[in-house]
């Protein structure tokens, strides 16, 4: 198990990083808090939606009493919460954010919707946190981060990245809806968000006008163009590198299926293309961004073709995916200490990518068990990034993906891992 021992210096440096960039200024295991959207949507017997509140969650101290949460909207205190009377270390609140739109988040410089949280203990601030963007953040802290080996970072990943879907009322609660959409933002606000590795399922439906659709499992979610545009429109505006896996092919595929697809990808994106060369994972950050040929002020794009029919010269080689397939949560956590502890220094994992999510049985859904992804994620979403945070906090080289990624703290925490082990090459 990899215990979260941090020397002084790099958690001086380290906050001296947060503050220019203006990330959290809280260092594990010291008390933190942080700022999320609850993944639950449901609709009121008066037909009130409700969907996308806003969620505090903190940690790294046990209060007796004294403490207090404000949360801000600008200046304004909106709400102050005792974290005495919440003994889970989380408050969901009534407050709904909007959908929202490209510009709302694709800036780092303010709040999005101008909301914060501050940590009081007898008048003192010990933590405060925003509802934070990070369209950028690798290219912000280049500096930092350039001899890092992209295979050796963490990046945090959307789980069936392509089935998104933003709750929309009563005619969203049905078995299939509430089985198939995993997350609510679209691939463009996911990476806008921070997310750097898309988990994409493609379908090929050769009778359709419409080829090549994002899909989970045999569900059609989307058209691939749509996806497609919303990828080129990130990499236009963001020099961060992220990374597209093709982690699944529904549908029956041909060989000409497969050439038409690899086609399209490389038309599509090869102006933003990182070939893997003779280093593949152990490409460093550095080489990526100074590559010959690709524009100097736009994004990156690695991908994976999880397939016998992938192009080596062109595609990196398929990340190694462990999967619990399981529905319980204390399930989920033994396997993922299992797979923990089976990373540590194994080069078969690295990188490597655990799902962080649910798996829901048929009966689960018919049954009702649970109600569906929404509720799922709930039930973990909270828990893994704790475990991240606190117990593998220094375990490099992961890719982990979750549902209603959102929900969870995993691209914060994915930034201060990542510049606490760019700390160790200098």
């Amino acid at each position: 198990m990899f215990h979260c021992t941090v020397q002084l210096l790099v958690v001086l440096q380290y906050l001296a990083v947060q503050a220019v960039h203006g990330f959290p200024t809280t260092s594990q295991p010291e008390p933190g808090i942080y700022l999320s959207i609850n993944p639950l949507a449901f609709t009121q017997s008066d037909g009130t939606i409700v969907k996308r509140r806003l969620e505090i969650t903190w940690f790294g101290r046990q209060d007796k009493g004294e403490d207090r949460l404000q949360l801000y909207q600008g200046d304004e205190t909106i709400l102050e919460i005792q974290p005495s009377l919440y003994p889970d270390g989380f408050f969901t609140s009534n407050i709904q954010l909007p959908y929202p739109h490209i510009q709302d988040i694709s800036s780092n410089s303010t709040c999005i919707f101008n909301y914060s949280v501050r940590w009081f203990v007898d008048g003192s601030e010990i933590a405060v946190a925003c509802l934070r963007s990070q369209p950028t953040w690798m290219w912000n802290n280049r500096e930092f981060l350039k001899k890092m080996k992209i295979g050796s970072m963490m990046l945090t990943g959307s789980h069936d990245a392509g089935a998104y879907r933003d709750y929309q009322g009563e005619g969203d609660n049905n078995l299939a809806t509430s089985a198939v959409y995993a997350q609510e933002e679209d691939l463009r606000n996911q990476l806008t968000w921070g997310v750097r590795f898309l988990d994409i399922r493609v379908g090929y439906y050769p009778t359709l006008d419409e080829k090549f659709w994002l899909v989970h499992g045999i569900i059609k979610t989307h058209p691939m163009t749509e996806g497609i545009s919303q990828v080129r429109e990130f990499l236009k505006s963001s020099r961060d590198i992220m990374v597209w896996e093709i982690n699944g092919f529904e549908q029956p595929w041909d060989e000409d299926a497969h050439q038409e697809w690899k086609t399209l990808l490389l038309q599509e994106f090869s102006r933003w293309l990182v070939t893997p060369g003779v280093l593949g994972w152990s490409t460093t950050l550095e080489d990526i961004w100074s590559r010959e040929g690709l524009p100097e002020n736009e994004g990156r794009i690695i991908i994976t073709y999880n397939d016998v029919h992938t192009d080596n010269k062109v595609f990196f080689p398929e990340v190694l995916e462990r999967w619990g397939n399981v529905d319980e949560p204390e399930d989920l956590r033994r396997y993922l200490e299992v797979e923990v502890e089976n990373a540590a220094n194994n080069s078969k994992y690295q990188p490597w990518k655990p799902n962080c999510q649910l798996t829901p049985t048929e009966l689960d859904i018919i049954l009702g068990r649970w109600s569906g992804l929404r509720e799922m994620a709930d039930a973990v979403n909270r828990n893994v990034t704790g475990w991240w945070r606190n117990e593998w906090c220094d375990l490099p080289s992961t890719y982990p993906i979750h549902d209603f990624v959102l929900s969870t703290d995993m691209i914060g925490e994915s930034i201060r891992r990542n510049l606490r082990q760019a700390k160790r090459l200098r």
